[in-house]
């Protein structure tokens, strides 16, 4: 049918829980030509009572379902303990040259330094996080410092900032310098590697938790005491840098709690078609949850105002706040123990598709709010390799006249 294809049924009905775990963003069509290639992973033994019954999908998924394939600074991996992690790699977030740490460039060198602020850089595991809290229980920043400059000693992070346009959060650190390694030969970079995590700041988890978007930094480089070259490095052009890496790692050993995620997507439906031979659509969505979250979804359909964006919701598929998946069963080290089953049965009637199609639906707003099996405990799950999210997706069409008379 044209009026509804294939991934627009797919897409109303697998949203809610296709972005559960979608903190990675991958791209809806990429996900769907790797996944649900027409006319494969089919099921056969769905039963829908009716006229035109369609089985359309039966398959599993795991977190690696959702991991984007065409960015490379961001992506998940699993440890030893099969433990998933999403991990962000911010580049070049700051960069200094000999020439504006030290002024004026003149051997021997008095103690000096300087200090800058980075940009703000986006926390893309993010992406469509709305509001709530994700408490790690382990977040990681490790700062990657290249070092071309022979004299510079001490590296210094002055504050870190976690901000989004409702929230901002600065941390101050004492005064706490570390020392890092520098060239001693021309034309060489020598690394070190400082880690930031929960013994640096204790409060980490908590300081972390609010759904940041950005993060930025205050950073400090330079020498505390005289310096000289060494033998082997005869002069310096002031255009040595050092420059730093940020790379984020963040273990699914967590709690989530009130996660709204949202995201709105373009679609196209076709007006032209007549829509009164087709009474209903009746959908079937079954899912096996091994996730230890559940979520509370809701799909809204809007039409496009003339600069692009949403004029007015013209329908909400779900009754109340939405339909609820319910969480797999964990244990009290957060590991699932036990798979929950949820199903759903819906229609779209004749009247509902002659409002999409009247109001030129372009848009869907979707909308899931998520926590993790007993958040309100405050315990954490855990997030593993192996967990599955088993789904089986049917849909009827029942219609008025012969088959062949249905929109193609």
């Amino acid at each position: 049918m044209k009026t509804f294809s294939y991934k627009t049924l797919m897409l109303f009905f697998s949203l809610g829980f296709l972005f559960t775990f979608s903190s990675c963003n991958k791209n809806f069509n990429e996900f769907f030509d790797e996944q649900f290639p027409e006319p494969s992973n089919t099921s056969s033994d769905m039963i829908i009572d009716g006229e035109l019954a369609v089985p359309v999908l039966n398959t599993e998924f795991t977190l690696k379902n959702f991991i984007p394939s065409t960015d490379s600074s961001l992506w998940a991996e699993v440890d030893e303990n099969d433990l998933v992690h999403l991990r962000m790699y911010l580049k070049n977030v700051v960069s200094l040259t000999a020439s504006e740490i030290y002024n004026p460039l003149v051997f021997p060198l008095m103690p000096d330094s300087n200090s800058v602020s980075t940009d703000s850089n986006k926390l893309k595991v993010y992406d469509n996080a709305l509001s709530g809290h994700l408490f790690f229980n382990d977040p990681k920043f490790t700062f990657i410092i290249k070092n071309e400059i022979p004299v510079v000693t001490f590296f210094k992070i002055d504050t870190l900032r976690l901000h989004s346009p409702a929230y901002n959060a600065t941390y101050v650190r004492d005064d706490k310098k570390y020392y890092i390694n520098a060239p001693q030969v021309q034309n060489a970079t020598e690394q070190t590697e400082l880690i930031i995590d929960k013994t640096e700041i204790p409060d980490f988890e908590d300081f972390f938790s609010p759904i940041p978007k950005f993060v930025s930094f205050f950073i400090t480089a330079g020498s505390d005491e005289i310096q000289t070259l060494p033998p082997t490095f005869p002069f310096v052009t002031g255009n040595e840098k050092i420059s730093v890496d940020v790379d984020v790692d963040l273990p699914l050993d967590a709690r989530l709690v009130d996660l709204v995620m949202g995201d709105t997507i373009n679609f196209k439906l076709d007006t032209t078609q007549n829509h009164d031979e087709i009474e209903s659509i009746k959908i079937k969505l079954f899912l096996n949850n091994e996730f230890p979250v559940q979520g509370v979804t809701q799909l809204a359909f809007a039409d496009t105002n003339n600069h692009g964006g949403i004029d007015d919701i013209i329908m909400y598929l779900f009754e109340g706040d939405g339909w609820v998946f319910e969480s797999a069963i964990a244990n009290p080290n957060g590991v699932t123990t036990s798979s929950v089953s949820s199903e759903i049965v819906m229609e779209i009637t004749q009247e509902q598709i002659k409002l999409l199609a009247d109001n030129h639906a372009s848009k869907i707003i979707f909308t899931i709010k998520l926590d993790s099996y007993q958040s309100d405990t405050g315990q954490d799950v855990k997030i593993f390799g192996w967990y599955k999210l088993g789904v089986k997706l049917g849909f009827k069409v029942k219609y008025t006249a012969n088959t062949g008379n249905l929109p193609q």
